[in-house]
């Protein structure tokens, strides 16, 4: 009934075309609250929910998602058989008529394909940038992506072309966080992430762990690989993520300490992909840690924001590492 209503409704333009034409220029004056009638009938015209073909519909854009787990999309199919599609999904128009992309609504979608029922769909025109944004704040509301989906959101987004702002009212998230997720992301290998997943129940901690004990040896990423292959398809994600930094942290600790910096000397920081992140010095009463701001200005900031943390973090681990070395040479000893 209502989609009849709705159908029945004219397109203002439209209809005021032969009145315009009828009637002289001078006598046309169209009162502030029939302006307020057109335009509302124009949005609601744009927000009413049509039904469309699944396969119709593209699923392209950056993803912020790992994968999409079928036992849930399953779940949801059955949802939806029982009671019906209860949220619409939000497309836009495709390259050619009749297609069209998908805003949000990607595990809607999924579950309706595997139905074979007709989607229920806003559409509406927006930019690549509004869709980003309707995506990204629509997910983080409904299902809140892990910490690791959101990094590699946010990497992708930046390697797309994407300004830190958009990227910034998508998630929702400050400057400072968006350079966080992007140097995660970018340290750890893709494939690496997905053989782990979503991780759901962790938080940023074993990720920035993980990524700290790669950057220290990229020769890590093999075996970690290997590891990944070895376990069943069983073992949850989470524990996937466990698994992983255990066994980077046991590698971590067989590796010989580094011999110190000559005075006068520096040691060139390099990242995974061998991009130059900056220069360790040595002087005679001094360590200088120089970071170049050129390739990444906003880590630059972000870690002029939390040195001073950063550094007695860095203190306090110290400490910690030369407590578990005396322990280990009384056991040795003894």
């Amino acid at each position: 009934m209502g989609r009849k209503i709705f159908g029945a409704i004219p397109d203002p333009d439209e209809e005021e075309k032969p009145a315009r034409a009828a009637a002289p220029a001078a006598s046309v004056a169209v009162s502030p609250a029939l302006g307020g009638l057109r335009e509302g009938l124009r949005e609601l015209s744009a927000n009413s929910i049509r039904e469309v073909d699944p396969a119709h519909v593209e699923d392209d854009g950056p993803s912020d998602r790992l994968g999409l787990d079928e036992a849930s999309i399953r779940k949801l199919a059955d949802s939806i058989r029982q009671h019906g599609q209860q949220v619409p999904i939000l497309i836009r128009p495709g390259q050619s008529p009749g297609r069209f992309r998908v805003v949000y609504g990607r595990r809607r979608l999924a579950a309706l394909k595997q139905l074979g029922m007709p989607a229920k769909a806003i559409l509406r025109h927006m930019d690549d940038r509004a869709a980003v944004t309707a995506q990204g704040q629509e997910n983080s509301i409904r299902l809140d992506p892990s910490f690791i989906e959101k990094a590699v959101f946010v990497r992708d987004l930046r390697a797309a072309g994407y300004e830190s702002a958009v990227i910034e009212e998508a998630l929702g998230i400050d400057a400072t966080t968006v350079s966080r997720y992007g140097v995660i992301a970018e340290t750890l290998p893709d494939d690496l992430i997905r053989a782990i997943g979503a991780a759901h129940g962790s938080g940023r901690r074993p990720w920035m762990r993980l990524a700290e004990l790669v950057r220290a040896d990229a020769g890590l990423i093999d075996t970690l690989q290997e590891l990944l292959g070895s376990l069943s398809e069983s073992v949850e994600s989470d524990e996937r993520l466990k698994a992983v930094l255990d066994h980077a942290e046991r590698s971590a600790a067989e590796v010989p300490a580094p011999r110190s910096i000559d005075r006068g000397q520096s040691s060139v920081v390099k990242l995974s992909g061998g991009a130059r992140l900056g220069t360790i010095r040595r002087a005679r009463n001094a360590v200088t840690i120089s970071i170049d701001t050129k390739r990444d200005r906003e880590f630059g900031q972000w870690l002029e924001e939390h040195a001073e943390r950063l550094a007695l973090e860095m203190h306090q681990r110290w400490l910690e590492d030369g407590s578990k070395l005396d322990k280990k040479a009384s056991c040795d000893g003894s």
